[in-house]
């Protein structure tokens, strides 16, 4: 006859949670003894009376919280909690000297935990085991020191703040905090993931009688928040009232869209920071009437071009041009050099960048050539970090087809390369 177990109660319950809980901090309390002291004898000697002092006294684990004065939907705070933590548990990271490493999580709750009972440690082991208390008391680098445990964690949560993060909506930023658990009868501590936000406003810019949304260009960054992006006026040819006139950057939503069009492959959540990153060490052109070129840049290599005009003191990115498009420089040196124009250019997919992460078309040495000496090399010279299902975005263009459509010869690879400004020869020429 079938045995039937009685449900343990909730109180049953809990105990048991506890115990488990218990049992896993003493389990990696003792790993990180044992790493910071270089044996095993050490943890044995702490008696079990003192043990269950560490453990009362335990950092407990991570908290996602609300910076003071920020409200977060709850919704994003718990998106943010399923990602960070598991993130923590297994990342891992060089933790002394021999190269032993453990993971974030560990070093966040039970490190600190032996880091935070220092001076309990120096009465107990100051005369037997000197070089363990001084190991003890270097667990710890300071939150946001370059290279420290706590730094690699706080990247984590940067990281992860940019994949939440929306350029027209709200942005976030993370700093890293110690803080009292609240309403807790025995004073406990937490190493707390601080979220803070920013809320985007959109402007409406008129520009040849249209009018379009557009936002405020900057990007968040812990612990100072948004960081705008600002260009002197003397950069766009205009005088400088004071060394405090700076022109804001708005990006209209148009140029957004454009950018997320034809940069297909990298992921919409790097948009943002990759805009921004190209803005704060900008090159800047004079274009056609009245308009400005600003480069875009993707992991430092060139991808294209924001067309911007200047309005009412203020910079507007009013739309994105890549590389090939026609209307930049390199643009325009490929129709010299092909005879190919706009039409065939969306025809042959040459306006977006997955064209050319296609490993058949890189490898390709005369097409290859053809966009370097067009002044399009820096898009053979990116690679896959940062992107998005690059294989699955492959060009429906061939190498062969597009071999056949230019009427292009086959360039040998010992070949001398040819970067001259001048028009290519007539082996690059289109014989229409």
């Amino acid at each position: 006859m079938t045995k039937h177990h009685k449900k343990p109660s909730p109180e049953q319950q809990k105990k048991l949670l506890t115990a488990q809980n218990r049992n896993d901090f003493f389990k990696r309390f003792e790993q990180v003894v044992n790493l910071v002291a270089g044996n095993k004898e050490t943890y044995k000697s702490i008696p079990q009376k003192t043990l269950d002092h560490f453990y009362a006294c335990r950092i407990r684990s991570p908290r996602i919280e609300s910076e003071e004065g920020h409200i977060i939907d709850p919704d994003v705070l718990e998106e943010f909690k399923e990602f960070t933590v598991p993130l923590l548990k297994s990342t891992k990271a060089v933790f002394n000297e021999n190269g032993d490493s453990i993971t974030l999580f560990d070093y966040l709750t039970v490190g600190l935990s032996l880091f935070l009972m220092t001076n309990f440690i120096r009465e107990m082991f100051g005369k037997t085991n000197k070089d363990f208390v001084e190991k003890v008391a270097a667990i710890t680098d300071r939150i946001g020191e370059p290279n420290s445990l706590a730094f690699k964690a706080q990247q984590i949560a940067a990281a992860l703040a940019i994949f939440i993060s929306d350029l027209t909506a709200e942005m976030y930023w993370v700093g890293l905090d110690y803080t009292e658990a609240k309403n807790s009868i025995i004073p406990t501590l937490h190493v707390a993931f601080k979220i803070s936000c920013h809320h985007q406003k959109k402007e409406f810019f008129g520009i040849d009688g249209i009018y379009r949304p557009a936002v405020r260009m900057g990007w968040c960054f812990p612990p100072k928040g948004i960081d705008w992006c600002m260009f002197s006026p003397e950069l766009f040819g205009l005088p400088k009232r004071d060394e405090n006139h700076l022109l804001p950057v708005f990006i209209q939503l148009h140029a957004l869209q454009r950018v997320n069009e034809r940069v297909d492959c990298v992921d919409k959540n790097f948009v943002g920071i990759y805009i921004y990153s190209s803005l704060k060490d900008a090159k800047i052109h004079p274009g056609r009437n009245g308009k400005f070129l600003i480069e875009s840049q993707f992991y430092e290599k060139k991808v294209g071009y924001f067309v911007a005009s200047l309005l009412d003191d203020k910079v507007v990115l009013r739309t994105f041009l890549f590389l090939t498009n026609n209307g930049t420089p390199e643009g325009q040196k490929l129709a010299e050099l092909t005879g190919i124009q706009k039409q065939d250019k969306k025809y042959l997919s040459l306006d977006k960048l997955s064209t050319f992460m296609d490993p058949e078309l890189r490898k390709n040495e005369t097409i290859r050539r053809l966009f370097v000496d067009a002044g399009c090399g820096s898009l053979f010279e990116l690679t896959k970090m940062g992107m998005m299902d690059v294989d699955s975005k492959s060009s429906n263009v061939k190498a062969e087809t597009l071999m056949k459509y230019l009427k292009l010869m086959p360039i040998e690879a010992d070949e001398p390369p040819d970067f001259s400004d001048a028009l290519m020869d007539a082996r690059y020429k289109n014989f229409f």
